[in-house]
């Protein structure tokens, strides 16, 4: 027992021994997990930079590139507005080639007109001294214009005349009246005068006369009467009396706006229908003067002209039986 017990001491002290080499191993192998784990951490956080680093310097180049590409980009732009204005100019000029062309043989086409062309004289007057006819002639072909050489018009010699600005109408106290003048060359005083004495014969109460300031007054004597001016060419053209809204409004007297005026027409307007019905072939100035012209693009044939005077209101003028002439140069190509 003794032996035994000698034994069993000493293997309980091998095994506190062992025990505390446990212990120690245990703090050992815990201490190396601590650290395990710092290591791993400080690896992971060293990764995460670095890996933040590269992104940075990955993020700028791709900056640097996009704007590099954004420089190629403006650079294309500039390049292909450049290409299109030279595109806009390159057509430009193929137009102004092409007119230039169309012009150069439209002036062949000319000239060797010119040197084919002909001229004839065509004298024209009208036997019943009409302001209005249809001169027929022999079927001339190929015409390319027609000229006014000459012409001779009978000088007009009235302000005042029938069908035309001699009618003054207006409505009194609600009945609509008229006066008729006869055609004439009149004064003022003289006009005034005719008027006046044909307005007293629908009422004694009117009148019309002439003030200082060369307007015309229209009025009744009696302050209940009220009087309304229809626009004719007499009242407005000749009178002076312009304002419709004012005159529609029925009153005792009327002063006209504008002054008197009995000038004459100082010329005409020709017109050959059957060439231009809506443009004048010419303006005719009673002193002579006038270029009245037509050139015309394609040839054509011409066996007739409608020719129509026409005064500046657009009404026809009246010749009074008085003769006249007119010399037209006709231009034909064989």
């Amino acid at each position: 027992m003794r032996s035994v017990n000698i034994d069993f001491k000493e293997d309980t002290h091998k095994l506190k021994i062992l025990q505390n080499k446990y212990d120690e191993l245990e703090k050992m192998n815990e201490s190396l997990q601590n650290e395990l784990l710092e290591f791993k951490k400080t690896n992971s956080l060293d990764k995460i930079n670095e890996l933040k680093q590269q992104i940075a310097i990955e993020f700028e180049e791709l900056n640097n590139k996009g704007e590099e590409i954004e420089i190629k980009i403006k650079s294309l732009d500039t390049k292909k507005l450049e290409i299109e204005q030279k595109l806009i100019n390159f057509n430009l000029r193929e137009i102004e080639i092409n007119k230039i062309e169309l012009n150069i043989k439209d002036m062949l086409i000319k000239h060797d007109n010119l040197f084919k062309s002909q001229h004839l004289q065509l004298e024209v007057s009208n036997i019943e001294n009409l302001s209005s006819y249809t001169w027929s002639m022999e079927p001339i072909k190929n015409v390319t214009g027609i000229k006014l050489a000459t012409y001779s018009l009978p000088v007009p010699r009235f302000n005042i005349e029938k069908n035309k600005n001699n009618i003054l109408s207006f409505t009194f106290n609600d009945e609509e009246k008229s006066v008729i003048l006869n055609t004439g060359k009149y004064t003022i005083d003289e006009l005034i005068s005719s008027l006046d004495e044909k307005i007293k014969t629908i009422n004694e109460n009117l009148s019309i006369n002439v003030n200082k300031e060369q307007k015309i007054i229209f009025e009744s004597s009696i302050s209940t009467d009220k009087i309304n001016i229809i626009t004719t060419l007499l009242s407005k053209d000749n009178l002076g009396f312009i304002n419709d809204t004012n005159n529609a409004l029925n009153k005792q007297t009327h002063i006209s706006e504008n002054i008197w005026d009995l000038r004459i027409d100082n010329k005409v307007y020709l017109y050959l229908n059957n060439l231009s019905n809506d443009i004048p072939f010419g303006i005719l100035y009673f002193n002579g003067e006038s270029i009245s012209q037509f050139k015309f693009q394609d040839p054509f044939n011409l066996n007739n002209l409608e020719i129509i005077f026409k005064d500046s209101k657009g009404l026809i003028y009246n010749f009074y039986n008085l003769p006249h002439s007119l010399t037209f140069i006709i231009e034909k190509i064989n």
